[in-house]
């Protein structure tokens, strides 16, 4: 190998370190766009004639077209992490508990945990204090939020 070859083959491991950055750190691009370069200057470093190290930069650049166009078309297009849908209903209906009884489970002071039929609920209170383990009723739902008083 003459020097200009080792020169190729030490800037192209060098693009391909960079490649390899672009994957792991978010760099928008950058690190990708001088890892391209540098590969491609490697690639051409590395040949013998000039003719070779030309039909190796179009080789090189088809495949990167080819790569692209299969990533914006195929990959680009299919859903494989996002939904159309995430929920039917991605609020809980709680108007199904109105006049339901529970406990606190801390206190109220205006917001706090309650107990109603073995499940959890934050809920608020209308400004009053309702200490821990004490009785309680839902008595309105305003703005998907639960509003409790004393039983």
């Amino acid at each position: 190998m003459e020097g200009l070859q080792i020169v190729g083959v030490i800037i192209l491991v060098i693009g391909i370190l960079f490649m390899m950055a672009e994957i792991f750190v978010p760099s928008f691009g950058i690190a990708g766009g001088i890892g391209f370069l540098a590969m491609t200057l490697g690639i051409v470093l590395t040949a013998e004639t000039f003719a070779q190290g030309l039909l190796y930069f179009v080789i090189m650049l088809c495949v990167s077209v080819g790569f692209l166009i299969l990533g914006y078309f195929v990959i680009g297009n299919s859903k494989i992490a996002l939904k159309a849908k995430l929920n039917e209903d991605p609020q809980p209906d709680y108007r199904t508990l109105l006049g339901a009884c529970g406990k606190t489970l801390s206190p109220l002071r205006p917001s706090g945990t309650v107990e109603i039929n073995g499940y959890r609920f934050d809920v608020l209170t209308q400004s009053e204090f309702i200490g821990k383990d004490e009785a309680i009723r839902v008595i309105a739902i305003q703005n998907n939020h639960i509003i409790v008083g004393r039983a």
